[in-house]
């Protein structure tokens, strides 16, 4: 999905993001086109994106954000176990989820975004 320069209106978080968003991509368009070990490397290194947006906003003190982000990481880790293990339809159906968990905090904080 794609997420508008300085929605969050922190410069930090928003650099950030937009990394998040081009390894999103990267694994759902890895897992579609059969580029699996390349998708199994941008869930980690998403995981370890997100790593840092939890500490971002348990630093910020935004509880909701905080637990989405460590969600976020967990998610994009066992995306990564999946793809490893060839389980390829749960990879994907874990990759939706994950979405589904980015799209629920860019609704409570009215930040754009679309897939």
């Amino acid at each position: 999905f794609a997420v508008a320069a300085l929605a969050w209106e922190e410069p930090e978080l928003d650099s950030i993001m937009l990394q998040a968003v081009a390894l999103e991509e990267k694994v759902h368009l890895g897992l579609a086109c059969e580029k699996k070990p390349a998708a199994a490397e941008a869930a980690l290194n998403l995981a370890a994106l997100f790593d840092d947006i939890e500490k971002f906003w348990e630093r910020k003190g935004v509880e909701s954000s905080h637990e989405r982000s460590r969600d976020v990481a967990v998610r994009a880790r066992a995306v990564a176990g999946l793809i490893e293990r060839g389980d390829y339809d749960g990879a994907k159906l874990a990759a939706e989820n994950m979405a589904a968990n980015c799209r629920g905090c860019h609704v409570m904080h009215a930040v754009p975004c679309e897939q």
